[in-house]
């Protein structure tokens, strides 16, 4: 029997013209059924273009064993495609990693019984599972609280509460997948195997030619009615643990131009053409990633509001994605203001700006291009040497890295340890004012554990406000305790991004923004400002959203129901432990919001006194790297590194 497989052996012409895709599969089913790798010609051209077999059926590659393109080149063709054509080709991804054992999904009541007897929480060790002896990632279910509840259910009506525990063969907990939620009742509990051998899918080069449709429907006049939305999906989805993608390059043409933009044309949504899904253990190496455009949908009138936004990787209910040694084909571009011509180029490039800042080109005033992608239910993602855009961790993340790379747009959502070491950040707006740590507002605002910044480089525009986190305070249940982070940062330099020289001493680094002074009891069971939101929900149907005496009958629901009659805190916050600034040598000052004086409690969080110091109250400022070189945050004393205002 062959241990290898070609492509040519059943029947690809590889011409960049035939569509390839029915003999790709068939090679790959080969391979599956025989245990044999798969292999390319490097001088061949590979066309994907309808996956669809004679009776409209869409197909897949099933890929369970290596793969060595040995550089051939891929065209994915999208260009007569759209999310909205019912063909329902857009919606599945071309190949598809998959384990040799499928997950099991545990669903019996008495089992499940037993298997939440041990306790689901922060503090387990171990979970018993009845005849399991292998190392297992599970996944809990429990149906019983919806976590990541996005606000006003506008977008996300969020998850069931869930996340990825991975347990070894005796059923102890590893130490960076601890649980992130309490469960007080499971629907089931799935069980993907972590003992099945490593593949590598290597040696690539990917162009996917997008969708050019309009997305927005129009009448018989040209008239905006609606945008109609969806994602593409066509790409590389890797739902089988210990799988690495190696040296797999992707890049898009054909996408809608800023010309055409600006006379009303909005491009189709992409979902991802790197992917990780109920996996373990994934690595993305030494690969190229190509971020694609955004749209503002309020700048045709009718079409709805907001973004359309696309990705070029998806990260859910995973642990241990690691991006390395990958670079963003179109970190940097160019953009020629009379034709609006978009190229890649590179920091050094005259006229260079960064992909996800906003252009004036014609009627266009929003960010060019999306950010790179994001994390869905997903634990300890890692960014190592790399250059990319947008780590996201969209609807939750648990333990983060940045190691030696440039990252622009940080956005945090989730708990744990998330450390950014040896690496270079880009603010988030050099216009409006920039924000190292975005903490995701939309979701609370929560990072419940501590975030390190260790000989980090930041550049900003000086004229605006710069902020290490970006926190937003929301009375809107999100599903959880939403918590301000404990933040260490040692050695942080500071550039000015136009001019790249470092920002003088006593240069003013805001600690976050101003929602503590405008809602001072934000971490009390009652604010003294802000009145709770409701999402448009009648689930007893008595005539009245649901908390509230409101009426139901003809109230929009986009972000949410405002109740004044109420003030309820409905996101409690809990404030920081600790922040610790040392190897201050660029002589930066980190502005406190001076919550006391407000008439706030601290709320006991840190302290058996109750001191009125508001949210800060309790906090210990570190000004120094021994035990006791802190103090409250009620002490409010300047210091050469911390002032209060």
């Amino acid at each position: 029997m062959k241990k290898t497989v070609s492509y040519r052996d059943f029947g690809v012409v590889g011409d960049g013209i035939t569509n390839d895709f029915f003999a790709i599969k068939a090679a790959h089913e080969y391979a599956n059924q025989n245990g044999c790798s798969v292999i390319a010609h490097p001088e061949d051209t590979y066309l994907i273009s309808d996956t669809r077999d004679a009776e409209g059926n869409v197909h897949y590659v099933e890929v369970k064993t290596d793969v060595d393109w040995r550089g051939a080149s891929f065209i994915i063709d999208d260009t007569n495609f759209m999310h909205f054509d019912g063909t329902g080709v857009t919606a599945q991804d071309l190949f598809i990693v998959l384990p040799d054992t499928e997950p099991v999904t545990v669903d019996d009541e008495d089992v499940l019984a037993e298997i939440l007897g041990s306790g689901f929480d922060r503090s387990t060790e171990r979970v018993v599972i009845p005849g399991v002896d292998y190392p297992v990632m599970m996944t809990p279910y429990d149906s019983s609280n919806r976590v990541y509840r996005r606000r006003g259910f506008g977008s996300h009506v969020g998850g069931v509460t869930h996340e990825v525990v991975v347990l070894d063969k005796d059923g102890y907990v590893s130490d960076d997948t601890h649980f992130l939620f309490k469960y007080s009742a499971l629907d089931s509990v799935k069980l993907t195997r972590l003992d099945e051998p490593h593949i590598t899918l290597e040696n690539a080069t990917f162009t996917t030619r997008a969708s050019h449709f309009d997305i927005v429907e129009r009448d018989a006049e040209g008239n905006a009615i609606r945008s109609r939305n969806g994602y593409i999906q066509r790409g590389i989805e890797v739902m089988r643990s210990f799988t690495t993608v190696k040296n797999v390059k992707h890049y898009v043409t054909g996408e809608v131009t800023l010309a055409e933009q600006a006379k009303g044309m909005l491009g189709p949504t992409y979902n991802g053409f790197f992917g990780a899904t109920g996996a373990h253990a994934v690595t993305f190496q030494d690969c190229i990633l190509t971020a694609k455009r955004c749209f503002r949908k309020n700048n045709v009138p009718g079409a709805g509001r907001g973004t359309s936004g696309s990705y070029d990787y998806t990260v859910n209910d995973s642990n241990l994605v690691i991006f390395k040694n990958c670079h963003q084909s179109n970190f940097w571009i160019t953009i020629d203001m009379e034709t609006g011509e978009i190229k890649p180029a590179t920091a050094d490039t005259p006229g260079a700006q960064l992909s996800m800042t906003a252009t004036a080109f014609g009627n266009i005033n929003f960010k060019i291009y999306w950010g790179l992608g994001g994390a869905n239910y997903t634990k300890n993602m890692q960014f190592i040497d790399s250059t990319l855009s947008r780590f996201d961790a969209h609807a939750g993340l648990m333990n983060g890295k940045i190691i030696n790379s440039t990252v622009n747009t940080v956005s945090l959502v989730g708990g744990g340890d998330m450390v950014i070491e040896n690496s270079t950040l880009m603010g988030l707006d050099h216009n409006k004012g920039d924000t190292l740590l975005g903490m995701r507002s939309d979701y609370g605002s929560p990072w419940d554990g501590r975030i390190t910044l260790k000989n980090v480089k930041a550049y900003v525009n000086p004229e605006k406000p710069c902020r290490l986190a970006g926190h937003g305070y929301l009375n809107w249940y999100c599903g959880y305790q939403s918590c301000f982070p404990n933040i260490e940062v040692d050695s942080l330099t500071v550039y000015d991004f136009k001019t790249g020289e470092p920002l003088p001493r006593g240069h003013v680094i805001y600690l976050t923004g101003e929602s503590m002074l405008l809602e001072p009891a934000l971490h009390l069971p009652e604010t003294k400002n802000s009145h709770p939101i409701f999402a448009k929900i009648d689930a007893d149907g008595d005539g009245f959203v649901d908390g509230t005496d409101i009426l139901y009958d003809g109230i929009p629901d986009s972000t949410g129901i405002i109740y004044e009659g109420s003030n309820e805190n409905l996101n409690p916050v809990k404030p920081p432990e600790y922040v610790k600034i040392c190897g201050n040598g660029a002589g930066f000052a980190f502005a406190v919001p001076k919550t006391a004086g407000c008439g706030v409690s601290d709320g006991g969080y840190y302290n058996a006194a109750d001191n009125f110091g508001g949210f800060f109250g309790g906090t210990k400022f570190y000004y120094g790297d021994g035990e006791d070189d802190y103090y409250l945050g009620t002490d409010h004393t300047d210091t050469e590194i911390f002032k209060f205002i």
